[in-house]
């Protein structure tokens, strides 16, 4: 009798402790991974970005339906998620396929998973232990500690070029000396061959000098050096004004104008600072710049690129006059950052 009534208060204690040592929403909850389907994949191949999360019971889940497009790699589609149980919550997992552009080690995009109470998204996709899956427009704020379920960190994927590849799988390597110059060759035809070089060499020469001395009046006088930071600003403006020129906006393609504008202000932005990388999220990017410069200017700009972010993976669509508006408050910052990034 006292060993069971032993082990019910044991039980009793472990549940109490259990409960009381619960993270909150978004404050530690364990269990965010991320991987790539593949290390290495030829130029214009898609590789999976996998990302597993442990949702809290009773949340909100909210995560882009795309990741953010870089010079070198964008989604190739919606993401796919499935979950199942995991205690008393729900092990929630997401693959992005992306298609990738450069060679070298690309970056994937990083990216945040938002948090909030369950009730806040009526009509979400269900989870296990009563969570459900929140549209990412109606997202919280991802500058609050409560609403950060997780960071997803940039992964490495190697690139190679088709033709590296094959060469590699064939065995394909460089062919010998005697193959190309052998004792067959006979002195007349090498005579000729460096002759005719050398002649070719020679007018190479002759018109390079030429051109050269062509615009040597113009490059005489060069106008005053312009800093890197400056042409970026300079070069910002220009593409603002010809994307406004194109006219994406008022041809129901709200979402590319969307996100050719943040991304405009990203490639600007990140001339601040050598260590800000295509890699940063949009939110990371604005929580630097805040850092380095905080004024209302910066803080609009931050609510504008967070509008953005919402139009490029949700499916909020402006009107013509709010697209618009955002562009001439993008534009206005670019104009009037001039000397203020220090």
């Amino acid at each position: 009798m006292r060993q069971a009534v032993a082990r019910h208060v044991l039980s009793v204690v472990l549940v109490v402790s259990t409960m009381a040592s619960g993270p909150a929403l978004g404050q530690g909850w364990p269990g965010a991974t991320a991987v790539l389907s593949a290390d290495a994949v030829p130029l214009g191949d898609i590789v999976e970005l996998r990302v597993s999360v442990v949702v809290p019971p009773g949340s909100a889940v909210y995560f882009p339906d795309r990741l953010p497009a870089t010079e070198t790699i964008e989604s190739r589609g919606p993401v796919r998620w499935e979950a199942e149980a995991a205690g008393n919550g729900a092990t929630l997992r997401l693959s992005y396929p992306l298609i990738v552009f450069g060679l070298g080690n690309v970056p994937t995009p990083g990216f945040d998973l938002l948090i909030g109470p369950a009730n806040h998204a009526p009509g979400g996709a269900s989870l296990p232990g009563g969570s459900v899956i929140g549209a990412w427009n109606e997202a919280p704020a991802g500058n609050q500690a409560s609403t950060l379920l997780a960071s997803i960190a940039p992964q490495e994927v190697r690139v190679t070029s088709v033709l590296e590849l094959e060469g590699v799988l064939a065995g394909v390597g460089p062919m010998p000396a005697a193959d190309v110059v052998g004792a067959d060759w006979q002195l007349p035809s090498v005579v000729l061959v460096l002759v005719s070089s050398s002649a070719l060499i020679g007018v190479l020469v002759w018109v390079t000098r030429k051109w050269l001395r062509s615009h040597a009046g113009s490059d005489a006088s060069p106008g005053p050096t312009v800093s890197p930071l400056e042409a970026g600003r300079r070069a910002a403006l220009k593409e603002l004004d010809d994307l406004l020129a194109l006219g994406l906006h008022t041809d129901g393609r709200a979402r590319e104008f969307y996100t050719m504008s943040s991304a405009i202000v990203r490639r600007y932005v990140e001339l601040f600072d050598p260590r800000w990388s295509p890699s940063l999220t949009s939110t990371e990017l604005m929580r630097a710049l805040g850092i380095r410069r905080s004024d209302e200017r910066v803080e609009a700009l931050s609510a504008e690129m967070r509008g953005a972010e919402v139009v490029k993976f949700g499916r909020l669509r402006p009107e013509v006059a709010a697209a618009e508006a955002h562009w001439r408050a993008v534009r206005r910052w670019v104009e009037e950052s001039a000397g203020q990034h220090s």
